[in-house]
This record gives structure tokens, C-alpha cells and sequence, in this order.
């Protein structure tokens, strides 16, 4: 027997196997305690780390702070300088410009030229917003409110540019007072730029704002179902006359803007005395024009008394200009009117309403309803009639008013008024008929 296999009482196999155990158990504490050391480390250097870069950036932010308020300071100072050198350079080019117009201001300033000026000026601004409010800023209302600032400009010319003594020292007083003020003004230099930056901020946060607040819905307190006429909108269809200078399309009335239409039952005097029922022949022109089978596209400008008004067109043609050129209808207002070259022309041709003496609706019918109430009982020309248990009341514009009579025994009545027949349960009667 070999040597490695006696047994003289000692386990080889035990020892072997404790041996190898004890040794790996402490290749593993040896790895463990390295991997906590370098844990250790890698949270030493974080905290080193750390701490110089709080201490970097406290330096920084010092230095920044520093090279903030001195770039602040630096710009502050450096405005006002500027707008000092700004305020004596203007004056300086005021001096030279009043040298050079020592002609044009002696005659700019006698009282005659002035006076017509200023008047120039204030006619000028009053027509320019007249028609701006009217018609909107068109070319009309651009003339008038150019030919105003020329007029202002040049009344204000030679008081600018006085050239006299007594001015310029009074603009050298007034440049130093401008100096001084932008010299004390100089401190809120930065509030200024921080209140423009906040201005900014706000005026690109505004649209995000807007879509937000779009998104999010209508207030509970909005009706949804109620939707007022916005003006741009556009209608467009088979039309027909409703009334005049009113027409339908669909379930929508529109009105002709910027006109006044004849009423139907009105009659107009010729130049030879005779008269004839220009109301008729505006309504047959005006649904001559509407009734084709072809569509009608009408844009809304506005609305009153509850129908909407718009310019309608009929493959291009305008149908208020095509009746104002007709003689047919009145064109709007009291400066310079949307029509009002269709209706010199219709002046010119002597054409519709223009061929004798012209009346407008509303001025014939307080004419006729005065002549009606002269001989009406008790100054009251409004006829209220009851026929088969219906109520009407004619007004004295209506084509039958005078073949209606009144019976007061089967209870028809006078009114002085439309608003008095209604409260009394009257309907109106169409003029038409």
C-alpha cells in the first residue's frame, strides 16, 4: 500500500475540502471589503466635487452679479449721454431748419394764411372721421385726413420754426429742462427695460393664453344657440324681394347697405307737374334684378332694428349700385357716399326718381301723412278697420287708403299713431295693398 492511501487517523479529504472553503471565503471578504472602499471613494470625490463646484458657482454668480450691474450702470449712463446728445442735436437741426424757411415762415404766419389753415385742418379731421365712421377708411377718408395733416403740418410750421430771438432762446430754455429731465430719468432706466421685457413676455404668452382659454370652452353662462351677426359673413342663394331694399334667402333677410330704396306705394312728380307711381317701377326694377334663377351672394356689414344689412352681388354685379344708377333708389350719406357716382349719373340721365322733383321716403311719407291728418277726425289719419273678426290698420302711404272708409258703428276707429292701433290689437296692413 502506497503512502497517500494509509489511514493513520488523518482525514486528507477534510482537510482538503476545509482548506479550499477557507480560502475562497476569503477571496470574497477581500472583493467585498474593495468594493465598499471604492464605494467609499466615489462618494468622497462626489462630496469634493460637490463642494467646489458650489463654491465655483458662488464665485461665478458673484462675478456675474458684478458684471451685471456694471454693464447695467455702463448702459444707464451711457442713454443718457445719448439721448442728451439726441435732444441738443435736434435742437441744433431745429435752428438751422428755422434759418433756411425765414421766407415760408413769414408768410405761414400772418393771420390770414393762418386762420384758412386751421380751418383747413379742423374740416379736414371732422370730414375724415365722418367718413370713417360711416363707411370705413377708404380712399375718401384717406384724402380727407391727408389733406388735414398737410393743412395742421403747416399751421404748425412757423410756430416750430420761428427763427426769431425770443424763440430760440426759448427752445435753448426748453433743451436744457429736456436734458436735465432725461439726466434724473436716467435711474429708472432699468425699471423701464424690465417693464419692456415684461411687455414682451407677455405679448408672445397672449396667443398661447388665447388658445388655452379656447380650449377650455364657453362660459356656462353663454347661450351657445345665440349667435350675433358678425360682420364678413357671407350669404349666398336663390333670393327673392321681401320688401324694399330688403330681400330673402333661405330663412335670412338681408337689407341693402348703404341705400334707401323708394317705398312701393310712393308716386313721384315729373318736371311737368304730372305724377307716377315710381314706387311700382322700383319694386318691378328691383325684382327684375332678384329674380333670376341664378345665386345672389350677399356679405354682412352690420345689422339694426334685428335684419342684417350687407352688399349683395349678382355675378358681380352690385344690386344697390344697380338701382341707385337706375333712379330707383337714394344712396347713403351725408358726406361722400358708396354710390355716389351711380347717383350723379342717374342725375345726369334724368333717369328714375331724377326726372322730376326727387323725394325721399321718409320726407313723402310725413307729407302725406300730414296732408292725411289735416282732414282726418281729430288730427288722426291712421284708419283701423275690423273685416270678418281681422283687425288692420292702413296707414295713409297705402296704395287702398283712400278707398277704405270707416265705420265707426261696426267698430272701426282713427289712431294717431301705429303704436296706438297695435295696443288696441291692430295688425298693418301691407302698403301694397
Amino acid at each position: 500500500m502506497r503512502w497517500w492511501r494509509r489511514n493513520d487517523g488523518f482525514e486528507w479529504k477534510d482537510y482538503v475540502r476545509t482548506t479550499v472553503l477557507v480560502r475562497r471565503q476569503h477571496r470574497r471578504d477581500k472583493i467585498e471589503a474593495a468594493k465598499v472602499a471604492a464605494v467609499e471613494g466615489v462618494k468622497e470625490a462626489g462630496r469634493k466635487g460637490l463642494a467646489a463646484s458650489a463654491a465655483g458657482a458662488e464665485a461665478a454668480g458673484q462675478a456675474a452679479v458684478k458684471m451685471a450691474k456694471s454693464a447695467a450702470e455702463g448702459a444707464a449712463e451711457g442713454a443718457e449721454k445719448g439721448l442728451a446728445l439726441l435732444v441738443r442735436a435736434a435742437a441744433a437741426a431745429r435752428s438751422r431748419i428755422a434759418a433756411a424757411s425765414a421766407p415760408l415762415n413769414a408768410r405761414l404766419s400772418t393771420r390770414r394764411v393762418s386762420f384758412i389753415l386751421a380751418a383747413l385742418a379742423v374740416l379736414g379731421s371732422a370730414g375724415c372721421a365722418m367718413r370713417a365712421w360711416q363707411f370705413g377708411t377708404d380712399a375718401d377718408a384717406v384724402m380727407l385726413g391727408a389733406a388735414a395733416l398737410a393743412a395742421g403740418l403747416a399751421w404748425l410750421w412757423p410756430r416750430v420754426f420761428s427763427n426769431s430771438p425770443e424763440a430760440e432762446d426759448e427752445w435753448t430754455l426748453r433743451t436744457e429742462r429736456v436734458v436735465v429731465a432725461v439726466d434724473r430719468a436716467g435711474s429708472l432706466l432699468p425699471v423701464g427695460t424690465a417693464a419692456a421685457c415684461a411687455a414682451v413676455a407677455l405679448w408672445f404668452a397672449a396667443p398661447t393664453a388665447g388658445r388655452w382659454f379656447e380650449t377650455a370652452g364657453p362660459l356656462p353662462s353663454r347661450s351657445p344657440s345665440a349667435k350675433a351677426p358678425v360682420a364678413g359673413d357671407v350669404i349666398q342663394g336663390t333670393a327673392r324681394v321681401a320688401g324694399p331694399g330688403l330681400i330673402r334667402i333661405g330663412n335670412s333677410s338681408v337689407r341693402l347697405n348703404g341705400v334707401t330704396m323708394l317705398d312701393f306705394a310712393q308716386t313721384c312728380r315729373r318736371s311737368d307737374g304730372s305724377t307716377w307711381t315710381c314706387g311700382a317701377a322700383a319694386e318691378k326694377s328691383f325684382e327684375k334684378l332678384v329674380r333670376s334663377r341664378r345665386p345672389i351672394r350677399c356679405e354682412m356689414t352690420g345689422e339694426a332694428d334685428g335684419i342684417r344689412s350687407g352688399t349683395c352681388e349678382l355675378e358681380g354685379k352690385d344690386l344697390a349700385a344697380e338701382l341707385v344708377r337706375q333712379g330707383f333708389a337714394f344712396a347713403d350719406g351725408s358726406f361722400w357716399s358708396s354710390y355716389s357716382a351711380q347717383q350723379s349719373e342717374a342725375q345726369e340721365a334724368k333717369a328714375g326718381l331724377w326726372s322730376g322733383e326727387p323725394e325721399r321716403p321718409d320726407a313723402w311719407r310725413d307729407r302725406i301723412f300730414a296732408d292725411a291728418a289735416a282732414n282726418a277726425p281729430g288730427g288722426c289719419p291712421i284708419k283701423g278697420r275690423i273685416q270678418s273678426g281681422r283687425r288692420t290698420y292702413l296707414l295713409p302711404q297705402s296704395a287702398n287708403y283712400p278707398r277704405i272708409s270707416i265705420r265707426e258703428e261696426r267698430g272701426d276707429r282713427w289712431f294717431c299713431s301705429a303704436e296706438e292701433a297695435e295696443a288696441a290689437g291692430f295688425q298693418v296692413r301691407d302698403a301694397k295693398r
